[in-house]
């Protein structure tokens, strides 16, 4: 009994391992059907998803004018401009005009307490004809026929002047008559009125200014560049190689406003820093007047003309390991071009090596492209 037990254990025993067995084998050949599948199913993936061409642009290389940009920064100036005030001392009695009216040359500005200037011209007036009236007898005295200044000498009529005391009065009368003009302030010239901050019974010193007057039609901006850009620069002198420029104000409401301007002269002396100081004239017109004031901040692109040269736009130029480089397309692909370039307008770069005229360039999604890459256009 004991060994027929044995023998169906072991019959047990053999049976499990055979099972087991089975079921692995299984397993592996499923697993084995599943990667199958999930390869097959990868490759018509890629199959279905390849990498599309980059779309790009491109532009021939031409030989062209290229302008060279100096920018810089500068202040708005008046080609006329005066601090003024009375040469008189004295209270303000008036003042007869207001900051930015425009006045013309000869107006009343403001004008000082006169009363004793006026007093003081009458007194002179007086005292002249006093004096003439002892000069005309004299004049009669000494032969002469009263009403007929020929009828004695030059040089005994200027005697007589001098003895009666009527030379000295009249004198006295205009030294009077200029007091009382000298309270007056009138423009020197026509212009814009600036800095009045004077009011009425202020006293004032003589030549003290009280205001600035300046030329609002002819106005002027000064700037300063490096001396190194000077010697590209023309002063102005010859019409035909004068230096147009763009100027802005630096305001946040006036960015689309430009004036076109020249460069009209270059002060001959280097300043602190290694600067020269320049002048450019703005026109003559309303517009300017109104917009542009007195030391206002501006903009000045400086427009310098250079000879017909190789000249890409700066969008065209990308760095790789940290050198300039230019795409070529040639038939659906691009390759790199090392160049080297040279001055620069904020739009357009010159290049010096690197491109030949005629080549076409890719100037749009050229900032990931590789070396051979296949685009389209």
């Amino acid at each position: 009994m004991y060994w027929i037990y044995l023998r169906n254990k072991k019959l047990i025993y053999v049976s499990c391992w055979f099972i087991a067995i089975c079921i692995c084998t299984s397993c592996r050949n499923e697993s084995k059907n599943n990667t199958e599948n999930e390869a097959q199913d990868s490759t018509k993936q890629n199959t279905n998803y390849q990498i599309k061409p980059t779309k790009v642009e491109i532009q021939e290389v031409k030989k062209q004018n290229l302008d060279y940009i100096i920018y810089t920064n500068g202040k708005v100036v008046a080609k006329q401009q005066a601090e003024i005030g009375f040469l008189a001392s004295g209270k303000i009695e008036k003042i007869y005009i207001n900051n930015g009216d425009y006045v013309r040359q000869g107006q009343t500005i403001a004008s000082l307490e006169n009363k004793e200037a006026v007093l003081r011209l009458r007194r002179a007036k007086e005292e002249k004809a006093i004096k003439h009236d002892e000069y005309r007898k004299l004049f009669i005295d000494f032969g002469g026929e009263w009403g007929n200044e020929s009828s004695i000498s030059d040089t005994l009529k200027q005697i007589l002047r001098t003895r009666s005391g009527l030379a000295l009065s009249e004198i006295q009368e205009a030294e009077a008559a200029q007091n009382l003009e000298n309270s007056l302030l009138k423009a020197p010239f026509s212009g814009k009125v600036a800095n009045l901050f004077v009011s009425k019974g202020t006293f004032i010193s003589a030549s003290s200014p009280i205001c600035v007057l300046y030329s609002s039609q002819n106005l002027e901006v000064e700037a300063f560049v490096p001396e190194s850009e000077v010697l590209i620069l023309s002063d102005g002198k010859n019409k035909n190689k004068q230096n147009k420029a763009d100027i802005s104000p630096i305001t946040s409401l006036s960015n689309a406003v430009s004036y076109e301007s020249y460069l009209v002269d270059i002060n001959p002396q280097v300043e602190n820093e290694g600067l020269v100081k320049l002048r450019f004239a703005l026109p003559s017109t309303k517009e300017v007047s109104q917009n542009l004031l007195l030391n206002m901040n501006v903009t000045i692109a400086l427009h310098i003309p250079q000879q017909k040269q190789l000249v890409v736009p700066k969008e065209a130029i990308v760095l790789r390991s940290e050198k300039e480089v230019v795409f070529s397309y040639e038939n659906k692909r691009a390759f790199w071009n090392f160049v080297k370039t040279g001055k620069e307008n904020g739009k357009e770069i010159e290049i010096l090596e690197g491109l030949k005229e005629g080549q076409q360039i890719i100037i749009s999604n050229n900032l990931q492209l590789s070396h051979d890459a296949e685009v389209e256009l």
